[in-house]
């Protein structure tokens, strides 16, 4: 019989990281030979400190279907179907999203380096990346029933896929961009004056 569905998958991501917020300094003993007294010197190779992160993220992932079995003969039947999943990218609700545009300029954040846009600049979507409402997934599945008495059969499907961004570490890369978190890397100093 012939079956036919809706699906919704919804996707809140609020995101708070911690991770290097107190900075991580790395000794190795280039200054002195040992890293040991490196450390006690208080000379390092690399200190790398990030600050705060945060983001509100979402995601709709609708998608329909249709499938039927159809009865070619006593003992043949395919089914076939036909999934539609069209893909909505990430939205933020800070607007914490960010595209590179080379030669362009932000009017949302007009100090931002020459080429960074945001969502709020003109043409850009609300998910940087856009949407794509073209993907249909068609599916064939095949059974022949070798000697028509419903013991043995040969099955075969074959169909097309579509896999969303929904891993949590690409979400993760959304929100380490300028302006909104800053990441600093200093190399070869001195741990009583880093910045300098």
């Amino acid at each position: 019989g012939l079956t036919c569905g809706v699906e919704l998958y919804r996707k809140r991501v609020n995101e708070l990281q911690n991770w290097l917020n107190g900075g991580n300094m790395q000794c190795t003993g280039s200054w002195s030979g040992n890293a040991a007294a490196d450390f006690l010197l208080g000379k390092f190779d690399s200190y790398r400190q990030v600050t705060g992160i945060n983001a509100r993220l979402r995601q709709n992932l609708p998608s329909l279907f249709v499938q039927d079995d159809f009865r070619v003969s006593r003992k043949l039947t395919l089914n076939l179907g036909l999934r539609w999943e069209p893909y909505f990218g990430y939205v933020s609700e800070d607007n914490q999203l960010m595209l590179l545009a080379p030669g362009q300029q932000s009017t949302y954040f007009p100090k931002a380096l020459p080429g960074f846009l945001f969502p709020p600049d003109n043409g850009v979507a609300s998910s940087v990346v856009g949407s794509r409402k073209n993907n249909f997934a068609p599916r064939l599945g095949i059974a022949y029933d070798l000697r028509g008495d419903g013991k043995t059969s040969i099955r075969a499907g074959v169909g097309v896929f579509y896999v969303p961004l929904t891993r949590g570490i690409s979400l993760n890369r959304f929100t380490l961009i300028q302006p909104f978190t800053t990441d600093l890397s200093v190399q070869g100093a001195d741990a009583y004056n880093i910045f300098a």
